[in-house]
């Protein structure tokens, strides 16, 4: 199963504001082992941009290592599909490169992002917002919890 994998989630995964969030997206990535984890290469500024307002630059280059383990699909691969979110749902132009690459990839975005979660779904592409819907989700992977 192909995952698109947003920022807010992995950003949850890595700082240390809000430990119940941590957790969850922690064991989020523990349960998609296995699977094709994704994400347009725009995740990694938004990462970068995110934690460094909190984290110290070696931590945050440090975490960066864990886009190894995630397939950067490039603009190009995704670009004239990411104008369409935007026409249907005014989607924030980062939310529309994730919708895009999802709907390139026939992938499940997974968000902490209620807004883009909404949005993926108004135009066709399965979401989970997670902070809402782990149980769903895990269900979904048949993942006992």
């Amino acid at each position: 199963m192909r995952f698109v994998l947003d920022a807010s989630f992995l950003i949850d995964a890595f700082s240390a504001h809000n430990d119940e969030r941590r957790k969850l997206a922690l064991r989020i990535l523990d349960a998609i082992k296995g699977h094709e984890p994704c994400a347009p290469r725009i995740c990694q500024v938004e990462f970068v941009n995110v934690l460094r307002r909190f984290t110290p630059e070696k931590s945050v280059r440090k975490f960066l290592g864990m886009f190894d383990f995630i397939t950067l699909i490039g603009e190009s691969e995704f670009f004239d599909e990411a104008l369409e979110p935007s026409f249907r749902v005014h989607s924030r132009v980062a939310d529309s490169y994730y919708i895009a690459a999802a709907k390139t990839l026939n992938a499940i975005l997974l968000t902490n992002d209620r807004r883009m979660a909404e949005n993926s779904r108004e135009v066709g592409i399965s979401a989970f917002y997670l902070l809402e819907e782990e149980e769903n989700f895990f269900k979904s992977l048949g993942v006992k919890e």
